[in-house]
């Protein structure tokens, strides 16, 4: 499998309200590639993803850009938390991240399958 034997990081946006929160398919594909990622978008994006029980890459990068109000500002640090992940040993960052890349591919399916049971329950609720 390529994606567990190469380092490569993922930048994911969304493009949203900056009160809003929505994992967009960028973000969806990550997870389901089994992607390190930084995300480029609003804040508290990471805060939110790890409300709902997903996990972050803070163990090879700073992530408190996440946390950084003014959007040009907050993607400089995203950009830096890039740029800090490149120059680690790309054997490393796959070591540090394969059980969190591991954990959010099978959170994301574990996520899907409960969202489908519940369309299936408000099917036959309408019945």
């Amino acid at each position: 499998r390529r994606h567990t034997r190469c380092a490569d990081v993922t930048g994911v946006q969304t493009c949203a309200l900056p009160i809003s929160f929505f994992l967009s398919e960028k973000t969806g594909k990550a997870f389901y590639g089994r992607r390190i990622f930084v995300h480029f978008g609003i804040q508290g994006f990471l805060q939110q993803s790890r409300k709902l029980g997903f996990e972050t890459f803070s163990n090879i990068c700073n992530e408190s850009y996440d946390d950084i109000e003014d959007d040009v500002d907050r993607w400089q640090g995203a950009l830096n938390a890039v740029l800090d992940i490149m120059q680690q040993d790309p054997e490393y960052v796959v070591q540090q991240c394969y059980d969190i890349t591991e954990h959010n591919f099978h959170h994301l399916i574990k996520l899907k399958t409960l969202a489908r049971q519940r369309q299936l329950e408000m099917i036959q609720e309408c019945r």
